[in-house]
């Protein structure tokens, strides 16, 4: 967690100088995941409990997200926090929304489930 904090940081701080490409990858991913997700940005807003026009400042990046709004986007969209927040995580598209629906499960033993579903679809290997 102190990584993506640290991360968290200077997302912010690139936010407040306006120099980083982090900040307009993060913009476009939120924006892509938002529409991949078929949500405009109204009801994005009201999942977020914000107006329309307040989820448009954060879209545009002319307010800076807080950490909880980034957490529940991801959980939202189905992306990983990392994802959101420009970093390379090395894993496809794919794989970050798998990665998203895994953590959100939360619960142990559905994951459980969920990781012997994924496996039983692997053929067996000779």
């Amino acid at each position: 967690m102190s990584l993506l904090n640290s991360c968290y940081t200077q997302f912010v701080a690139t936010k407040r100088d306006r120099s980083g490409s982090n900040l307009e990858t993060a913009i476009q991913r939120v924006r892509a995941a938002r529409k991949a997700a078929g949500l405009t940005q109204s009801e994005l807003g009201e999942k977020l409990g914000m107006s329309r026009g307040g989820y448009s400042l954060l879209e545009t990046g002319a307010r800076i997200i807080t950490l909880e709004d980034l957490f529940r986007l991801s959980r939202i969209l189905g992306r990983p926090v990392e994802y959101l927040l420009g970093l390379d995580t090395g894993l496809s598209e794919d794989e970050g929304q798998l990665l998203a629906v895994y953590r959100s499960l939360g619960d142990p033993e559905r994951r459980g489930l969920a990781l012997r579903i994924v496996q039983s679809m692997v053929p067996p290997s000779e």
